[in-house]
């Protein structure tokens, strides 16, 4: 392959220069805009463009500053982040304390050799043996949630000596390697290839049909080694589950001597104003994985934690399940920061009592409009749904006009996520309410 050497440098020049500017304005916000184009290369930035084509060029601005709870552009203009990235910025996105821990850790060591026990992880190690159930004591950390994800089902399959897994459709467990066979979207599914047996899906609420799948199982010589399933179906649009169904699908996988996984990727971390939304059912699993908010909002990093017991297998061979940069030095001061910092600023408090504020107000827009069928949640994770596709587009383009970014549900067209920072003001959430009782004016009627 010849390449033109002198052109990349040139070009890889010009972006640290680009990088090093504080502010944007004129030809460099234009040619931010172009750094997702068809001609670079990213395609998930191409298609994401193109989806939301209409609003990005009216409102002709990128993405170039955080800030508490919100982004601002070049030109200033500030957006209401009530999409979170999928619960990522649960402490807001530059928190002081996070970001002083990591510039410590930047000068001193980014990435370790593993050659030597290393000290940051060990502190990580403990620090989340107590804030998780006490009966989970082992950690595993990964690079994301889809590698904590695929140890859990490694480890419970080891742990069993059972081949089948079954999926309440709720879980947030990315798109890699076994992850992709338990993911809630079928579109994940059918164009990789990547099924594996033994794994199956079922309707997410519903525990009479979970003790049948898993009857059925040991009838079809697959026995389910374990369940796995998100406490909050946040892909479908928030949807919360009958109060008694975590207690019920416990029970169950009593009786059959089936592990339970908590996939809290996205509800753990104080989302729900709890620390893991499991506490609000009081059921205790056999695995539980988190990631996102663990890496304090700025870096990537997860984990899945168990038993003494249920990790005795795997801890005659650790390297069946060995992420390539597992902990990282930094990564594991990032996550140590956050839990600092969502504890001693009380966020979980604080986001119990603004869900608490902000959720009624919702249900009352939306026993006022027909076109809107629910407002659902727990904390500061809520859904809306629409009566249909269409009108949920609508009001999410509506929003976004007025400054406020919102998710489509990924497995639910017909529903927007809110899932904003845990350190939201009050104004904040008034403005987005008010907002949505102006754009509710506009939706059909039914």
């Amino acid at each position: 392959m010849n390449r033109d050497v002198k052109k990349i440098l040139g070009f890889s020049s010009k972006a640290l220069a680009f990088l090093a500017q504080k502010e944007l304005t004129g030809k460099d916000n234009r040619r931010a805009g172009r750094g997702a184009s068809a001609e670079s290369g990213d395609v998930f930035q191409t298609v994401f463009q193109e989806s939301y084509k209409p609003s990005l060029d009216r409102c002709g601005n990128r993405e170039w500053k955080s800030l508490s709870a919100a982004y601002t552009g070049p030109s200033e203009d500030r957006y209401i982040n009530c999409q979170g990235s999928g619960c990522i910025y649960n402490p807001g996105p530059v928190h002081s304390g996070i970001v002083e821990a990591l510039q410590v850790q930047l000068e001193r060591q980014i990435i370790n050799c593993r050659e030597f026990p290393e000290p940051i992880s060990a502190l990580l190690s403990e620090l989340v043996s107590m804030i998780t159930p006490e009966e989970l004591q082992v950690p595993l950390f990964t690079n994301v949630g889809t590698e904590a994800v695929g140890g859990a089902l490694k480890l419970a399959c080891s742990s069993t000596g059972r081949p089948g897994i079954l999926a309440a459709v709720a879980s947030s467990n990315g798109t890699p390697d076994n992850s992709l066979s338990i993911a809630a979207h079928y579109d994940y599914q059918d164009q990789h290839l990547a099924n594996i047996p033994g794994y199956r899906q079922i309707p997410f609420g519903d525990a009479n049909i979970l003790e049948s799948a898993i009857a059925d199982s040991f009838a079809n010589n697959c026995a389910v080694a374990a369940v796995i399933l998100a406490p909050i179906y946040n892909k479908g649009g928030v949807i919360v589950p009958p109060d008694d169904y975590l207690a019920r699908v416990r029970e169950i996988c009593d009786e059959y001597k089936s592990l339970l996984i908590i996939d809290e990727t996205e509800t753990g971390l104080g989302q729900t104003g709890k620390l893991f939304a499991i506490e609000h059912y009081e059921v205790l699993p056999d695995i539980l994985c988190f990631s996102k908010a663990f890496g304090g909002g700025i870096a990537p990093i997860g984990a899945f934690v168990s038993t003494a017991n249920v990790w005795n297998n795997l801890d005659s061979n650790p390297f069946r399940h060995l992420p390539g940069f597992e902990a990282t030095s930094l990564a594991c001061a990032a996550a140590i920061a956050g839990i600092q910092v969502i504890l001693d600023d009380g966020l979980v408090e604080q986001t119990a009592e603004k869900g608490n504020y902000f959720l009624p107000k919702l249900q009352n827009i939306e026993s006022r409009f027909p076109a809107i069928l629910e407002a659902r949640g727990k904390g500061l994770l809520i859904g809306i749904e629409f009566i249909d596709e269409q009108t949920c587009y609508y009001a999410a383009e509506k929003l976004f006009e007025k400054g406020i970014l919102v998710s489509i549900a990924e497995n639910n067209s017909s529903a927007i996520r809110i899932e904003p920072p845990m350190t939201i003001s009050i104004e904040e959430l008034d403005y987005i309410m008010e907002s949505l009782d102006d754009i509710s004016m506009q939706l059909p009627s039914y």
